[in-house]
């Protein structure tokens, strides 16, 4: 058994959670969502154009897309798996187009490329690739109940690096992004980020060294329609009856072409309804009042609006720093706190959750954890194990086959003794 970044992830962020679904295994019974679905497909189009390009044949991107969809278990397609594929094979073309990713050449492991392979390095093979400190020392439990680490990074590719300098190894993870934000700054950071470092390592371990890590966000989100602003109580229409320039509170993408469309025909509804209004005439002379002349909104804004449209971003690239001596230290710290949680449950003590109460956090968020709703249910209980097991035995909790069975894996608790 093998430990993984997303596993280490959650260790960090919550005790609690990282003991319910690493653990126990526990996972929530709701199906994947719409993002989780255009995003697996997303994947599983840009892996196969990579693959495709390198063994010489077309790609097929709906064929990909099929495989993902029956090892995921989401059922025939439907119109609206049809709908996501389309989503899905948008974004990942425009990702593509954005980092000339069929002019790049993969990084080459074990006689194929670097894209959706699983890797996994022993205990002993991490040692001797992160000579000048040993990052598992002294971690005892997580040695006993793990083989080793492992993952599964997007694409490795060759980049480019800034101007004449050369082609970098770099480990590329893509992102599917449902709002037009993408998630983010598209800056460069100075900040290790604990994916990148995890995979630093990872790689390294297995033979691969990398230089570079690039986080690229792409929309994968849904394109409002000219429908969507002209049905009737539409939300992305303003108070005054126009449509909004607000792309947050859109919630989703729109084209230039589209929107001014949409403005043309609400200022056309607004002028139409103010011809209809009664006139109100002065009782002293008959004639109509001054201020009830039709006047036309002024396009300013709008023009600037539909420019802005023209030229937003689709794709934003993050590149990270990988300097060995500082990833070293951040895996460290990620498989330290899945050794400090073994080491509590060692001694009969379940792991601390972490509750944060900002709207935007796993335990408000809705599935922002995916025990949310039995670790609610267990304050106040001082049992969380038990609700969480009352939970699966009523259905709103299902259970990992692979999982292991009680508070800890055995080698760890023999470890212990």
């Amino acid at each position: 058994m093998y430990i993984s970044q997303s596993e280490c992830g959650t260790a960090l962020g919550c005790g609690l959670q990282w003991f319910a679904t690493w653990s126990l295994g526990f996972r929530p019974k709701y199906p994947e969502n719409l993002p989780q679905r255009v995003g697996s497909m997303g994947h599983a189009i840009l892996a196969d154009r990579v693959l495709a390009r390198y063994h010489g044949r077309d790609p097929a991107p709906i064929i990909a897309a099929s495989n993902e969809r029956e090892k995921r278990g989401w059922g025939e397609w439907t119109p609206e798996l049809e709908g996501e594929f389309s989503l899905a094979e948008q974004a990942a073309n425009t990702l593509a187009d954005a980092i000339n990713l069929d002019n790049l050449a993969p990084i080459i492991h074990n006689g194929a490329p670097l894209a959706e392979v699983r890797l996994q390095v022993p205990w002993t093979q991490l040692s001797a690739a992160t000579t000048g400190r040993d990052i598992i020392t002294g971690l005892t439990h997580l040695r006993a109940a793990y083989d080793g680490i492992e993952g599964q990074p997007d694409i490795g590719l060759l980049m480019p690096h800034g101007v004449n300098m050369g082609l970098t190894c770099t480990c590329v993870d893509f992102k599917m992004r449902q709002r037009p934000d993408l998630g983010g700054t598209d800056e460069d950071s100075a900040i290790p980020d604990p994916q990148g470092a995890f995979y630093k390592i990872l790689l390294a371990a297995a033979g691969i060294p990398i230089d570079e890590f690039k986080q690229v966000n792409v929309y994968a989100g849904p394109w409002l329609s000219l429908d969507d602003f002209m049905a009737d109580g539409s939300p992305y229409v303003r108070a005054d009856g126009l449509p909004s320039r607000d792309l947050g509170k859109l919630g989703a993408m729109v084209k230039a072409s589209v929107w001014a469309d949409a403005w043309r025909l609400l200022v056309e509804r607004k002028r139409v309804a103010h011809s209809l209004r009664p006139v109100k005439l002065s009782k002293k002379t008959g004639e109509p009042l001054k201020g009830q002349e039709w006047e036309a909104p002024d396009d300013w804004d709008a023009k600037q609006f539909i420019r802005h449209l023209e030229t937003y971003p689709l794709v934003a690239v993050r590149s990270f720093r990988l300097d060995m001596s500082v990833c070293r230290d951040v895996v460290r710290d990620m498989l330290g706190a899945v050794d400090a949680h073994l080491a509590a449950l060692a001694k009969g003590v379940t792991p601390s959750r972490r509750l944060r109460n900002y709207p935007t956090s796993p335990c408000v968020k809705r599935y922002g954890c995916p025990v949310q709703d039995a670790c609610r249910a267990s304050l106040g209980t001082g049992n969380a194990e038990r609700v969480m097991r009352e939970q699966a035995d009523t259905g709103a909790l299902s259970r990992r086959a692979a999982a292991p069975i009680g508070l800890i894996p055995v080698r760890a608790t023999e470890a212990a003794e």
